[in-house]
C-alpha cells in the first residue's frame, strides 16, 4: 500500500505471451504457450527436443508468424512478425552465429543489419566495438582464423 492507503498497482510484465500457437506442415509444434517475464527476472525456456522452444524463440524475435496468440512488451501489443521488436531485444543465440568464411567486421555488419541499423550507424558501431576489444587490426581476417576467445 502507498502512504495514502491506496493499493499500488504492479507494473505490467516486461514480456507477456498469451496462448501462442505455431503450426508447421499442418502439425502443431507449439500449443498455447503462455508466460510472463517481469523486469529484472532471468528466464530460461527448457524442454525436450520437439517441444517448440525454437519455434517460440522465432516468434519472439519476429522471424516466424504464429497462427494465433498475443505478445506484449512493456504492456504494448507486438504485431506478429514485427521485426522492429527484435531491434529492442537482447538475443543470445544457442550457437555462435558467425560465418567462419566472413571477416569479423562483415559478421558484425550483418548482425547490425539484422537489428535494422542504418549502414552508417552500423559501420560506426562496428568500428567502435572492434576497437574496444582490440580487434581492429584483425577485423578483415576470416573468423575461421581467430581463436575461440576472439570469436
Amino acid at each position: 500500500m502507498s502512504a495514502g492507503g491506496e493499493m499500488e498497482q504492479e507494473p505490467a510484465p516486461r514480456l507477456e505471451v498469451r496462448d501462442l500457437v505455431v503450426k508447421r506442415g499442418g502439425r502443431e509444434v507449439l500449443g498455447g504457450l503462455s508466460l510472463e517475464i517481469r523486469a529484472g527476472e532471468i528466464f530460461g525456456l527448457l524442454g525436450p527436443n520437439g517441444a517448440g522452444k525454437t519455434s517460440a524463440f522465432q516468434v519472439l524475435t519476429g522471424l516466424l508468424r504464429p497462427e494465433s496468440g498475443e505478445l506484449r512488451f512493456d504492456g504494448r501489443t507486438i504485431a506478429p512478425g514485427d521485426s522492429g521488436f527484435r531491434a529492442r531485444c537482447g538475443v543470445v543465440f544457442q550457437e555462435p552465429a558467425l560465418d567462419p568464411r566472413l571477416s569479423a567486421r562483415r559478421n558484425l555488419c550483418l548482425a547490425a543489419r539484422l537489428y535494422g541499423l542504418p549502414r552508417r550507424t552500423a559501420r560506426e558501431r562496428v568500428d567502435g566495438a572492434l576497437e574496444s576489444v582490440d580487434l581492429a587490426q584483425r577485423a578483415g581476417e576470416p573468423v575461421s582464423r581467430l581463436s575461440g576467445g576472439l570469436r
